[in-house]
């Protein structure tokens, strides 16, 4: 199973708690952490019709998300640049698979970017793979997909099949369900998710800022999974 994860809320919490947006970043962080360790065992505790998670793509920084304050960028950047040494030294390398995606790479830090590239150089593993989205959006990767189909840089040639398609965008898999955070109920929407990858995918909103998720919380959303019947439109 491929799993998405929509990580809102980090601002709200911190308002609500009084903490910086630094502390609920962290909380975040350490999250993420508990949650990729128990991908095994949170679909050994679903129904037999849940697939092990073999694939999770965390939407972590949306080309939107660029237009906020610098002073939120800069904290953001340093979070994910101390984060990525972090990983690198608490999981081994021959588990996970881990790529940072994004359609407009050049708006983040030349020193993210080489901080994301140690960390894809490292988890070289094939159980899981993770996707990091960061700096995308998924209608620029179908843009970006086009382009690139248009002036030759893909390797397809027209006619173009769906399959073909796919291939050439950044992130080229199906997503089987999306789990989405965050508190504002006016916020029930993609917010530029890879939507090519997610037109069929099962969706779950959980009204919780993410810092406030927990793992059960996890757990909860993945037994919704075996109450659906996934017929994609047959």
């Amino acid at each position: 199973m491929h799993l998405g994860l929509i990580p809102d809320g980090h601002r709200r919490y911190a308002d609500e708690r009084g903490i910086s947006d630094r502390r609920a970043y962290l909380q975040a962080k350490n999250l993420l952490d508990e949650i990729i360790r128990d991908l095994d065992s949170l679909t050994d505790r679903c129904s037999d019709e849940v697939e092990m998670i073999d694939e999770l793509t965390v939407y972590a920084l949306s080309e939107e998300n660029l237009r906020r304050d610098e002073e939120e960028l800069v904290i953001l950047y340093d979070m994910l640049e101390a984060y990525a040494d972090e990983v690198i030294d608490e999981f081994p390398g021959t588990r996970f698979d881990v790529r940072w995606l994004s359609t407009a790479p050049e708006t983040m830090p030349a020193s993210t970017r080489a901080a994301m590239d140690r960390v894809a150089d490292h988890f070289t593993g094939e159980e899981v793979t993770i996707n990091v989205l960061l700096s995308y959006t998924g209608t620029a990767d179908i843009v970006n997909a086009a382009n690139a189909i248009a002036d030759g840089s893909a390797p397809v040639d027209p006619p173009v099949s769906a399959d073909e398609f796919a291939a050439a965008l950044d992130l080229s898999t199906d997503i089987d369900y999306v789990v989405r955070t965050g508190d504002n109920p006016r916020r029930e929407c993609l917010s530029g998710f890879p939507i090519w990858n997610a037109s069929y995918a099962e969706y779950y909103h959980y009204e919780k800022n993410f810092p406030a998720l927990t793992v059960a919380d996890m757990q909860a959303a993945l037994d919704h999974v075996t109450s659906l019947r996934r017929n994609e439109g047959r």
